[in-house]
């Protein structure tokens, strides 16, 4: 062998050997029609590179419909972008998640709570029975005897676990996006007073804005929001009316804005109030931020 042929052997040794002590990660949101990601090395997040659309009706309510087109096109980009040996953290479709607050005395693990809910099979408004669903179980550390329901068809799981089969990678997560952005409000939900209504306005997916109302760390309401410009901040101002309603006890409400939104003086001055953009960077959304955050164990 040649010495060149021989550095060339001893380089590869080294960058398997690196992958395996320091495993590259991606964090990818998948939407129908798109999907975006950032590389994540020792804890790290990378430039947001990865911003893909989707081929048309390869996927829909989260659904994914046309497993190799998927993954031809996915697997191109991963290659591209040199993320082919890295292990991929992947936020659902939000439109194929479906998620409920528990009220639980003496609230089980996760696990047992899983177990629990498969075999009691409640009625819980899905459009399928959770014992043919995966489901995620996350505690509520504000709320004692609380946990946070998630739950997606198994049909879509396997789909997905299918796409990023075929395309080659190494599929570590599958995770419910709003409890990927819960987690990355945790730190600044624990802060807020119980009588504070939080609302979170994320960035425009293809079907709008998602829109979510916390209070005392208890995800409380979820909504997409269509319209833009003035019939937008009505939008909002109806939300904001209903909850106040809805409610008892709510005394004041603080807007959080993920990412920049073109309505957002028309609203402040609609509401009265300011509202405060939030710091993502150096992740590309609240979703991703969540993703990079180590999985609880039960």
């Amino acid at each position: 062998m040649e010495v060149a042929e021989l550095v060339e052997d001893l380089k590869g040794r080294l960058r398997t050997l690196r992958s395996k002590v320091f495993p590259q990660q991606v964090l990818l949101e998948l939407h129908d029609t798109r999907m975006v990601g950032q590389g994540l090395h020792r804890g790290q997040a990378g430039p947001l590179s990865v911003d893909l659309p989707l081929p048309a009706k390869t996927c829909k309510a989260g659904m994914p419909l046309e497993t190799e087109a998927l993954a031809d096109a996915i697997g191109e980009l991963m290659l591209r972008e040199n993320f082919m040996e890295a292990h991929v953290m992947a936020a659902l479709p939000p439109e194929a998640v479906h998620w409920r607050v528990l009220d639980w005395e003496g609230a089980p693990a996760a696990e047992e709570a899983i177990v629990t809910l498969r075999a009691m099979d409640p009625d819980l408004g899905f459009p399928f029975p959770l014992s043919e669903a995966t489901i995620d179980i996350q505690p509520l550390p504000e709320a004692r005897n609380k946990l946070l329901l998630a739950a997606t068809s198994r049909q879509v799981v396997e789909g997905w676990i299918e796409v990023f089969d075929q395309a080659g990678l190494n599929l570590d997560r599958l995770a419910p996006p709003q409890s990927c952005r819960l987690a990355a409000l945790r730190d600044q939900l624990a802060a807020v007073p119980p009588q504070v209504l939080v609302l979170v306005i994320a960035p425009e997916e293809t079907r709008g804005r998602p829109f979510m109302a916390i209070r005392a760390g208890i995800p409380l309401f979820e909504r997409v929001l269509v319209e833009k410009g003035d019939r937008l901040v009505a939008e909002i101002q109806r939300c904001v009316t209903f909850l106040r309603k809805e409610f008892a006890g709510v005394q004041e409400l603080r807007l959080l804005l993920e990412g920049p939104m073109e309505e957002r003086t028309m609203l402040e001055a609609t509401l009265g109030q300011p509202i405060r953009e939030l710091v993502v960077q150096p992740f590309g959304s609240l979703v991703m931020a969540g993703l990079a955050i180590p999985e609880r164990l039960p």
